[in-house]
């Protein structure tokens, strides 16, 4: 121990004798282990921390899926959700929730837009979550349909209640129907959903085999299911129980489930169906803050061999008075450790700010992002780094100053050139890892950058520009007898009325409504259960012969307005009344895919299977493709039905305007007020803003990549140009040796841009070799554009070559300016 302590105070007067050199190894040792920091915390927040449930580790999600149909990771139905729960002897219970629900909250100074969700009765208990006011519900509550009891967020309670404890037992409006608060969760709760932005704010009691809803079936899949697993039982062993009851169920309904169809039960855990489609992000940004720590450290350790020869003759003294090898190792990896704690103590500060930078460029995008801190796990992984990272650039100076010669060291070591031969040999390796790393990341981040220009020149089918958006719910309670908007007619004559009023606005080119929006399909999400079409005449005779496809409904001017283009036939017309016959539009991938070559205007179709009462619908007109569900993503088949011939309540804006869209806002919802003073308007944004938003994980992961991959490249011009300064002052006296013979200033220029371009070439030689392997990882990430494409490797080739150039040519015009004169003098 008082070794030690020697050791210590030695390290740290030589660290303030050498204040700058401290400061530079402080300062990249602070950029390394902050940038690894920063992402760790990320990744502690997003895919290790805990889910805010009692025993979140027994908690699993649990959907079905049909291959044949490529159906996978569906929404569950009654007739599932109800055979589990009774026969399911791994689980200590089932519970089921619905998608969310938008509701109008009535009967305050300002209408506010919510989300809802119909949970079943167990659904807190389950979870294992506690109020922090009232009760949840209970085993009392279950009803067939809904209820009108009501658990609000801590949120809601804070903003509507002034976080009055009286809150509990008074009722909310929504959509004009009041509801019962019988609980309060408390401010960590939140619901198990895999969107950032969804924020729930109500849970309504209800079961799922009763109006609204419908009774058991198979096809009425509304819920999403989670289980809690019995004390003891591993997920295997439920896995295996889930295969059995599946197949108790296909038995049950063989109609429904069809030998063909492939269909099994499928579960994961709850933290994995909440975060798991954003670990390869995480994994590949980990990968990337561990290279650069990489390069800072080859950095540094190149800074130690070029102090070394300054210290051959205190490393020869030492031995001299008796000092063993593993003595003099010690004291210089004390050295190394003193730095590196002084770095991670700075790179914490810089962990803080970057992991604040994180959460605001991701928060809207990644689930658990915005909770990102520093906590214990952080610490301990920032503290692990900083000795790692000690040891890595500490050893090879260490193994290297600590065995010295003697007497050639005594007599007068400075001369000799043995060491500095040693510390070329080590310092070129060095920069030679330092050069495949930075490839490794400028490669990663070249194809990033392509993957996301490639999805910037996508060809829309649309034209996004001057568009403003927003979404208009109106009140729509359970009783519809006596509502404002419970009939069709009512919620058609809204529309209608809004839209004249929007079309009377000077500066408004075009209006429509729409349900869904282009770009708003949820990012990172399994693939969704498309509704099935049947088509008059069209045999099927298996479930994979099943038409699918995703319908909206429409106003006249919709196409118009977005600039899409009727290919053959027409679009959605005044004349699609609500008493008109029915009528559809669809697009060129459903009519490519389901009626080929034959012309499918004049067609007939229905939306469900024969077994349902819905009307058959005319194709009167084929859409040209357009990328509705995403830029990333393939057309799909869709349909596109006149929203008066049925109107529903929940509905999206889109004006075309003649100027800036976001200047129209206030003028917008003036006329949306004009019509109904209590409707509320939310989700207010421009179309460009949806596109942005519609890729924001991967500009996350493409601007965290680009800066890391130019924090490397710049470390690695700095390990070059040190390299090459130390090889031009060790063969000083060569050079002007060289010189006085006869050589050129030319000759010499390209003797020491040849060795660094030697070094360089070699590093890019290595690199390509790693990013051949390594950028296969990533292939999910990218968007038309192969893991090896030939482009992107030469284009980094050619950066990282043209460093290494311009690194050395300072260091090389440094060597022509030696004066041969004063070399043979010396």
């Amino acid at each position: 121990m008082k070794n030690l302590l020697y050791d210590v105070r030695y390290s740290f007067r030589l660290m303030m004798k050498n204040v700058w050199f401290t400061i530079l190894v402080v300062i990249i040792l602070a950029v390394g282990i902050g940038a690894n920091g920063a992402i760790f915390s990320a990744i502690n927040s997003v895919l290790m921390r805990p889910l805010p449930y009692a025993e979140p580790e027994r908690l699993v999600a649990i959907s079905t899926n049909l291959p044949s149909s490529g159906t996978f990771q569906a929404s569950s139905s009654s007739a599932e959700y109800l055979h589990l729960r009774n026969h399911g002897k791994s689980f200590s219970g089932v519970a089921g929730f619905s998608s969310p629900i938008s509701y109008n909250l009535s009967g305050v100074a300002e209408p506010e837009r919510i989300q809802s969700i119909y949970v079943t009765e167990n659904f807190f208990s389950v979870l294992g979550a506690q109020p922090l006011l009232g009760r949840t519900f209970v085993e009392q509550d279950q009803n067939p349909g809904l209820t009108t009891l009501a658990v609000i967020s801590h949120g809601l309670w804070t903003r509507r209640f002034g976080a009055d404890p009286a809150a509990v037992g008074k009722t909310v409006l929504l959509d004009t129907e009041p509801f019962t608060v019988v609980g309060v969760m408390p401010p960590g709760f939140r619901h198990p959903t895999p969107l950032a932005s969804l924020d729930v704010e109500v849970w309504v009691a209800a079961g799922f085999v009763g109006p609204p809803f419908e009774p058991p079936a198979v096809e009425n899949r509304m819920m999403r299911l989670i289980g809690r697993l019995r004390p003891g039982v591993p997920v295997e062993q439920a896995r295996a129980e889930m295969e059995a009851l599946g197949g108790q169920l296909q038995a049950q309904y063989p109609d429904r489930y069809p030998a063909d169809s492939g269909f099994n039960l499928d579960m994961r855990t709850l933290h994995e169906s909440v975060v798991g489609d954003f670990r390869p992000v995480f994994l590949i940004l980990l990968a990337t803050v561990t290279i650069v720590l990489l390069i800072a450290c080859t950095n540094i350790a190149n800074l130690l061999l070029s102090k070394a020869n300054a210290r051959k003759g205190e490393m020869a003294i030492r031995a001299a008075l008796g000092a063993s090898r593993s003595r003099l190792i010690r004291q210089l990896l004390t050295e190394s450790f003193m730095l590196s704690l002084l770095g991670a103590a700075v790179g914490l500060l810089l962990t803080v700010q970057l992991t604040q930078l994180l959460s605001a460029l991701g928060q809207q995008y990644i689930p658990g992002l915005a909770d990102a801190s520093l906590d214990w796990r952080v610490l301990a992984y920032t503290l692990l780094v900083s000795v790692v990272t000690a040891i890595l650039f500490g050893v090879a100076p260490a193994l290297q100053i600590s065995s010295p010669k003697v007497n050639e060291a005594l007599k007068d070591g400075t001369r000799g050139s043995t060491g500095g031969v040693r510390h070329g040999k080590a310092s070129s390796l060095l920069v030679v890892m330092e050069f495949s790393l930075a490839l490794l990341l400028l490669v990663g981040a070249g194809l990033l950058l392509k993957s996301f220009w490639q999805l910037r020149e996508v060809e829309l089918g649309f034209n996004p520009d001057n568009l403003l958006t927003m979404q208009i719910a109106l009140p729509f309670p359970t009783n519809l007898e006596g509502a404002r908007y419970g009939a069709p007619a009512q919620r058609a004559a809204f529309y209608r009325q809004l839209l004249e009023r929007l079309h009377a606005l000077p500066d408004v080119e075009s209006a429509a409504i729409v349900t869904a929006l282009p770009m708003t399909a949820p990012p990172l999400m399994s693939q969704r259960n498309y509704p099935v079409i049947t088509i008059r005449g069209r045999e099927v005779k298996s479930s994979a012969d099943l038409a699918k496809a995703e319908w909206h409904l429409v106003s006249p001017e919709y196409f118009h307005t977005i600039g899409a283009r009727i290919l053959r036939g027409r679009g959605v017309s005044e004349e699609d009344r609500i008493d008109a016959p029915p009528r559809v539009v669809v697009n060129q991938a459903f009519a490519q895919k389901y009626f080929g070559s034959d012309e499918a205007v004049g067609k007939y179709l229905k939306i469900g299977d024969e077994t349902m009462g819905s009307p058959w619908m005319e194709i009167i007109g084929v859409l040209a493709n357009f990328k509705n569900e995403g830029m990333d993503r393939d057309t799909i088949p869709e349909l596109y039905v006149p929203y008066q011939q049925l109107p529903e309540a929940n509905m999206s804006l889109v004006v075309r305007t003649a100027g800036a869209p976001e200047n129209m806002t206030r003028a917008v919802v003036g006329a949306v007020r004009s019509v109904d003073p209590d409707q509320p308007v939310f989700q207010v944004r421009t179309m460009n803003e949806i596109m942005n938003s519609s890729l924001g994980v991967r500009n996350f992961s493409t601007v965290l990549l680009g800066v890391f991959a130019a924090v490397a490249i710049f470390l690695a011009a700095i390990g070059i140009y040190g390299v090459m300064s130390y090889y031009v002052t060790q063969r000083s006296r060569e050079i002007g040796i060289r010189m006085a013979l006869g050589a050129q200033q030319g000759d010499i220029l390209r003797l020491i841009l040849l060795r660094g371009l030697i070094l360089s070439a070699i590093g890019i030689s290595v690199g390509v070799l790693l990013a051949l392997t390594a950028t296969r990882l990533m292939s999910s990430l990218l968007y038309s554009v192969a893991p090896l494409d030939p482009a992107i490797f030469a284009a980094a080739a050619a950066t990282l070559l043209g460093v290494g150039l311009a690194a050395c040519w300072l260091p090389a015009t440094r060597a022509t300016r030696v004066n041969p004169v004063a070399t043979l003098r010396g």
